[in-house]
């Protein structure tokens, strides 16, 4: 009987330490709206406005991040990629300009909840720490098999989307011949 209870103590606390984190982490995150970055190209930030995006920041970066330029699907093309947060929910939004002057999504990566991004950053407080950035196909040389072992198509000749849990993990997302290939960066 008494190990039911401890069992029954020991849950009931990790449930409140999960709803307490839970708590502070929708306070802990700082969101820009699609107009904070100049950058972008009209056309990208009227989707992302009219989608109800805002760019969740990292907690250590005093810039404007998560918004990056590549060429992220083949070679030799402009896009943007853009941490797009709506409802406390993110997901990679991957942008093309067309000849028109008019953006649209090309594709989406790495939908999860805000939260699952928040860490304890030092004296009781919170912070957000989900990072993307260009990764550049020279770094990528060696790679042969993803996570899942499939074979990456080569030769690598465009850039990857790499995604960062800030002093965590990193993975990079990397597209060829119609999917996406990730590959762990960092542990």
């Amino acid at each position: 009987m008494h190990g039911a209870l401890l069992l029954v103590g020991l849950l009931a606390h990790a449930a409140d330490r999960t709803s307490t984190a839970a708590a502070l982490s929708n306070d802990s995150i700082h969101r820009l709206a699609p107009a904070a970055f100049r950058q972008l190209p009209v056309s990208v930030r009227r989707d992302l406005e009219r989608r109800g995006c805002l760019v969740p920041q990292p907690w250590d970066r005093p810039t404007p991040t998560n918004v990056i330029r590549g060429a992220f699907t083949r070679a030799s093309v402009a896009e943007w990629a853009v941490l797009c947060s709506v409802r406390e929910i993110s997901q990679i939004l991957i942008y093309r300009r067309a000849p028109s002057s008019s953006a649209h999504v090309v594709d989406s990566l790495a939908r999860s909840p805000d939260s699952a991004w928040v860490q304890s950053v030092g004296e009781g407080r919170w912070g957000y720490s989900r990072l993307i950035k260009v990764r550049p196909r020279h770094r990528m040389r060696g790679w042969r098999v993803d996570v899942d072992r499939n074979r990456i198509p080569q030769p690598i000749d465009h850039d990857a989307i790499e995604q960062d849990f800030l002093e965590k993990t990193a993975e990079a997302f990397y597209f060829a011949r119609g999917r996406w290939y990730r590959r762990i960066t960092a542990d």
